[in-house]
């Protein structure tokens, strides 16, 4: 190969290759609603009685910023589980080539992340899920991962 070919090849490689080994295609279904995320994801178990469901987000069309996300075969870490974004959730599917931004200033934050810490009116795209739950056992855990592109 002569010298061009040979950076080409190169910088061809070290762009596609990587992009293609840490691609986690998961699955995302924002259909479910608070109580079915709630009791058939999180909890899945009668550990405890959960009540008062509720979720606010964002609605893009069809689409919503919270649902039910499954790895679908991939290496991704969790098996299944629930995603809360500050887009939409299908978006999550990947590969993520690009910068999302698909939140708007007219998308308003938590006030009880502004009240705690305290910088009212300055959070935008929340995407909430709440619920009551009484637990049998005195210990719980939940595992999650918080990723962010900015």
């Amino acid at each position: 190969m002569t010298p061009f070919k040979n950076l080409f090849f190169f910088v061809l490689c070290f762009w596609l290759l990587p992009n293609v080994t840490r691609a986690q295609y998961i699955s995302v279904n924002d259909t479910y609603s608070a109580q079915r995320l709630v009791e058939d994801v999180l909890i899945n178990s009668p550990c405890a009685n959960v009540s008062n469901f509720s979720v606010s987000g964002h609605t893009f069309g069809s689409n919503q910023s919270y649902g039910y996300f499954s790895a679908n075969g991939s290496s991704f870490p969790f098996a299944d589980g629930i995603i809360l974004s500050t887009g939409r959730a299908v978006s999550a599917v990947g590969p993520n080539n690009r910068l999302l931004s698909e939140g708007t200033d007219a998308w308003f934050g938590d006030t009880d992340l502004e009240l705690a810490l305290d910088i009212r009116g300055s959070s935008i795209n929340a995407t909430v899920l709440e619920f009551d739950f009484m637990p049998f056992s005195s210990n719980i855990s939940f595992d999650y991962i918080f990723s962010s592109e900015q």
